[in-house]
């Protein structure tokens, strides 16, 4: 539906393996409301950095709630504009990070605008990003250095 509501050189691309039912229920949908020429579905890849990279805006809106939200992370890496449901993993990188980016479960409306104005004008991705693979790795790891260093094995009898 958001589709049919944008201008016409507006393209979505769906990647990513779905069910087979869940694909042609995407497929079918595009078709009513007219958009089906505008909706691209393509299988998984193996760089998805390289199509977030190219993209105008990457939309993260899964209505269920992802427990981080890598999507969103790795396309604001890339300082690509993101647009997601406000919740779960999803609404919490967006909060902390691209709060412009954050669009209420569901509401198309809004959704819409969102859209509009990012590929009018899209607003600034900021050069730090918190959540960078390399970055998660190390801190996880100095986690696990200090919790080591704090316990001491018992000796054995």
């Amino acid at each position: 539906e958001a589709v049919r509501s944008l201008p016409t050189d507006v393209y979505a691309l769906v990647i990513g393996r779905g069910s087979n039912n869940a694909v042609e229920r995407t497929r079918q949908a595009a078709q009513h409301a007219g958009v089906g020429d505008r909706l691209i579905i393509a299988p998984q890849v193996d760089r998805i950095q390289d199509v977030m990279a190219i993209s105008d805006v990457v939309l993260s809106l899964s209505t269920k709630a992802e427990s981080f939200g890598r999507t969103v992370a790795e396309a604001l890496a890339l300082g690509r504009p993101v647009i997601g449901y406000d919740h779960g993993g999803v609404g919490e990188i967006l909060a902390r990070l691209y709060p412009q980016g954050r669009v209420p479960v569901g509401d198309g409306r809004i959704l819409v605008e969102r859209i509009r104005s990012f590929l009018a004008d899209p607003p600034h991705v900021p050069d730090e990003q918190p959540f960078l693979k390399s970055r998660m790795q190390a801190e996880t790891l100095r986690v696990y250095r200090e919790l080591t260093e704090q316990t001491t094995c018992p000796e054995k009898p």
